[in-house]
């Protein structure tokens, strides 16, 4: 792991324009899904990204960036109902509980630096947990993680007026090196910042990195993830309109 906030602005989103579901149900919001694999020095399956130098306390958060022209209006908060993350797998992995985090992002003062985690809007996203893996080679494994309900997560609409921001992570139960965070190809799709969090639950510190390999060349530091859910008004927002609806009633009778 190496600190040092690299923020890489790229606005060509390659492939659909995302759309942003009404009655109809959540819909993928961001989707970066197809694993990185190195070929240097030899065929490599799949990437996995630094785990978490806080052990079983520390939380490894990615930016996520959801483009604007899907909200058209601003809202500044999102239901999210499901993530889908890879997790690499090595032969001979033993059981892992992984707990998913969310949390909003804080605008940094300068444009080019990688924004700050917000510490006080960290929150248990869900929790899953899987079985030994038998496979006989390594693997990055698709894993759903499902909340009991919406999760309601504060977007930052300033750091990039071009998308609407938040943060994703995951804490592992077992930190050795045979479960880890899939390294993904970057903007494919969507697209993300070169940098991370590394979050302490206990301390509520928190460092940022970006990825290299182990030879030291730079990589794009980018965790394999889709999320689903929908945009919506701050929960303050929704308090004013049902009592506007009060009044109108009131009036009316």
């Amino acid at each position: 792991m190496r600190d040092g906030p690299n923020k890489t602005f790229l606005f060509l989103v390659a492939g659909p324009i995302l759309g942003w579901a009404t009655s109809a149900g959540a819909i993928t919001v961001y989707s970066n899904t197809i694993p990185t694999v190195d070929t240097n020095p030899s065929p490599n399956y799949g990437v996995s990204g630094d785990r978490s130098q806080n052990g079983t306390n520390g939380v490894v958060f990615d930016d996520v960036q959801i483009d604007n022209l899907g909200n058209p209006l601003n809202q500044n908060t999102i239901a999210l109902d499901g993530a889908t993350v890879g997790i690499l797998r090595e032969p001979g992995a033993g059981p892992v509980t992984i707990n998913a985090y969310v949390a909003s992002t804080i605008t940094p003062g300068s444009p080019t630096a990688f924004p700050s985690l917000d510490t006080s809007t960290v929150k248990l996203f869900g929790t899953v947990a899987l079985p030994a893996f038998t496979g006989p080679t390594e693997a990055v494994v698709p894993v759903n993680i499902i909340p009991a309900g919406p999760v309601l997560v504060g977007l930052n609409l300033t750091d990039d007026p071009t998308f609407s921001e938040l943060a994703f992570g995951l804490n592992f139960s077992d930190t050795g090196p045979n479960n880890t965070w899939n390294i993904s190809q970057p903007n494919a799709p969507d697209t993300n910042y070169d940098g991370a969090w590394d979050y302490n639950l206990v301390t509520h510190s928190q460092a940022t990195f970006s990825e290299v390999y182990p030879d030291s060349r730079p990589l794009y530091t980018t965790f394999n993830l889709a999320l689903s859910g929908n945009v919506v008004p701050e929960p303050g927002s929704i308090g004013l309109l049902l009592g506007a609806g009060v009044l109108v009633l009131r009036k009316r009778r």
